[in-house]
């Protein structure tokens, strides 16, 4: 059916129909580094560097862990990144 051993039992209990149906696959790329952050523009953006806006850090005074000098254009991606999460949680 599904799965790629043709002599896997149907009758089997590990049988389940739903292991093997297509489901969404979902992948975001966040490219901007922030213009005065940790690292060095020669690295590009570093993994987890989104989470600075998708914890919305430019739109409060300070959170521990994460720079407070963001630019006017930082803010608001910050308010965009967090619409676009909070958006697919609620929609997919």
């Amino acid at each position: 059916m599904f799965h790629s051993n043709p002599n896997f039992p149907v009758n089997n209990p590990l049988y389940n129909p739903v292991f093997f149906m297509p489901t969404k696959t979902y992948f975001y790329v966040f490219g901007h580094q922030t213009e005065e952050g940790d690292y060095s523009t020669r690295l590009g953006c570093i993994s987890g560097e989104d989470l600075t806006y998708v914890f919305g850090a430019p739109l409060v005074t300070s959170l521990a862990h994460f720079p407070n000098n963001f630019t006017a254009d930082e803010v608001s991606l910050a308010e965009v990144t967090m619409m676009y999460w909070t958006s697919f949680a609620k929609f997919g």
